[in-house]
């Protein structure tokens, strides 16, 4: 395995978004190592008229829906939510998320690397 212990390898091939990590990455098809302790399970219903939701609650339509510090992470095909891990309520289904502690991508294409840190 090229994760360092603890860590998954997260495959993507569309950009998809890295659990804890930010940015872009080296590429659309770049694989990242992630850390699962501390991802919050997807929640919530669909209530548009919510305000101060949660991390990783939702459905919310705009920032103004949650919490203060946190934003409104639009999706529209089962994107993966920053910080949170489960399908969600729906597809589309939009939840609250945290910024802060977020990880930026980082490394080089390297088949034979081992031990791989986080993002």
């Amino acid at each position: 395995a090229q994760c360092a212990a603890g860590l998954l390898c997260f495959q993507r091939s569309d950009n998809e978004t890295i659990p804890g990590c930010k940015g872009p990455g080296g590429g659309r098809d770049w694989d990242y190592c992630y850390n699962t302790s501390g991802l919050v399970e997807l929640s919530g219903g669909n209530d548009g008229s919510a305000t101060d939701l949660a991390a990783c609650t939702g459905e919310c339509d705009s920032d103004a829906q949650c919490a203060a510090g946190l934003l409104c992470f639009q999706r529209s095909d089962n994107e993966t939510i920053p910080g949170c891990k489960g399908p969600g309520g729906g597809r589309d289904w939009d939840y609250c998320y945290n910024t802060s502690g977020l990880v930026e991508l980082s490394g080089g294409n390297d088949d034979g690397a081992t031990d791989l840190a986080a993002c």
